[in-house]
């Protein structure tokens, strides 16, 4: 967590400004076994996380510096998710689970 507020300034408190700070926590941990498990790898390959709202807004009529935060949460995110680390693939899906049968 310490270097996801390095990353955003120090401007993010998680539950004063974070709408879903849970899902931050998450992907801050996914980050952090993904260092510890596959700094070796020669390559990663990574759900991406999804470009969502994370920042809460003081009103609806937000202004540049708002939307500034979302993104610079959003970014350090994927920040942690891959710094340091061998050539990383991040892969959005649709969200839906596939599976493939093969038969003879």
């Amino acid at each position: 967590i310490d270097r996801f507020h390095k990353l955003t300034d120090n401007q993010i408190d998680f539950d004063e400004d974070l709408m879903r700070p849970k899902v931050i926590k998450k992907w801050l941990k996914v980050s952090e076994l993904i260092h510890e498990h596959s700094s070796n790898s020669q390559v990663i390959i990574a759900t991406l996380p999804l470009p969502t709202r994370f920042y809460r807004y003081v009103t609806d009529d937000y202004d540049d510096k708002n939307k500034y935060m979302n993104v610079h949460v959003y970014f350090a995110l994927l920040e942690m998710l891959t710094e340091n680390l061998p050539p990383t693939i991040l892969i959005r899906g649709n969200g839906q689970s596939a599976l493939t049968f093969y038969s003879e």
